[in-house]
């Protein structure tokens, strides 16, 4: 079991720097967006941003925190 949690540590660290990442650059396209004046579109990106990219990536983190602590236990 130990080392089925350390295979997938790897490729779902990378999932969510991927997420981070994405989730910087839609934000600082949101916020060029609102300088810009579009204030309804940018706040929708930036809406949307935080479902797609940053709510799977804090998600990601609790559940490798959950995991840890489970095989911890074991």
């Amino acid at each position: 079991m130990y080392s089925i949690s350390i295979f997938q540590q790897k490729p779902t660290h990378h999932i969510e720097s991927n997420h981070v990442m994405a989730f910087v650059l839609v934000g600082i396209f949101a916020c060029v967006i609102l300088i810009y004046g579009q204030y309804v579109f940018g706040l929708m990106i930036m809406l949307m941003n935080i479902i797609i990219n940053l709510y799977p990536s804090l998600l990601q983190q609790k559940n490798k925190r959950r995991l840890d602590k489970l095989i911890q236990n074991k």
